[in-house]
């Protein structure tokens, strides 16, 4: 293993995460920790060789990563072109920002039952109460970075006599970008998080769906493998969504504060 590779690796975490499997182990075997279904990390593990040897891993995740890519991608696009124009037309802001503002406190979880009665325990459920509950971050994040383009940049374009589409794309949308960005990446690993809760509620596929076999069929150390599956999924892409954050804004911010800050206006 190179040094460079070593230095990225957090030991102290790594310590800290070994430890509290082995207090589990230890905990579970000596009966310290005595619930029927809560099995030790070797049944976990057993559990996940089990997901593995009969082929349904690969099926559930890609299912559940198909919804989230679809479902964020709208999300994104809905999300920057209504955050644009709260940030931009102050009428249109007056107007929406209070609606927008209870739409996004809905708990989306009370949602399900509707969207199941809509469209039935299909993929299209899971597709349009992810999408909806994904549009919030890049609406406010967008909304925020355009609200905040700095007035110098729009004494240049006005100088320069810049149309207006070309004080949209070459000022506005550089200038923004990189909450937008951060808006994105949160509306991504939200969409994760409600489709895998929505295959859970309203559509029994992938990993959720997965999950609730697992469960029903009283398999815990499956149940726990593919909780840690859908954990490692997530974070997985979080990190790589940070990295192409940072690879299209080099040093730019990565901060939530603008998020709160829009959240707040």
């Amino acid at each position: 293993m190179s040094v460079p590779l070593l230095r990225r690796i957090n030991v102290p975490a790594l310590a800290v995460a070994l430890a509290i499997l082995l207090v589990w182990q230890l905990s579970v075997e000596s009966g310290l920790i005595d619930f029927e279904y809560l099995p030790s990390p070797t049944e976990v593990w057993q559990g996940f060789l089990e997901i593995l040897a009969r082929g349904q891993l690969v099926p559930a995740i890609s299912h559940t990563l198909g919804v989230t890519a679809a479902s964020a991608a709208v999300a994104i696009v809905i999300g920057v072109v209504l955050g644009a124009a709260v940030g931009l037309f102050r009428g249109f802001r007056t107007y929406t920002m209070a609606s927008f503002n209870v739409l996004r406190t809905l708990p989306i979880v009370a949602l399900m039952p509707v969207a199941l009665m809509i469209w039935g325990p299909t993929g299209e459920a899971e597709f349009y109460i992810a999408t909806f509950s994904s549009i919030w971050p890049v609406l406010l994040s967008t909304a925020s970075g355009v609200r905040n383009v700095h007035p110098r940049l729009t004494e240049v374009a006005r100088s320069l006599r810049f149309s207006r589409p070309d004080f949209y794309g070459k000022i506005l949308l550089p200038a923004s970008l990189p909450s937008i960005l951060v808006g994105a990446r949160l509306a991504v690993v939200h969409a994760l998080v409600v489709v895998v809760v929505a295959e859970v509620i309203v559509n029994p596929a992938g990993l959720g769906g997965a999950l609730l076999h697992a469960q029903s069929a009283l398999q815990p150390g499956q149940v726990w493998a593919w909780v840690i599956i859908s954990g490692i999924i997530g974070y997985l892409l979080n990190v790589a969504l940070v990295a192409m954050v940072r690879y299209g804004v080099p040093g730019g911010n990565l901060s939530t504060g603008a998020l709160r800050k829009a959240g707040r206006s």
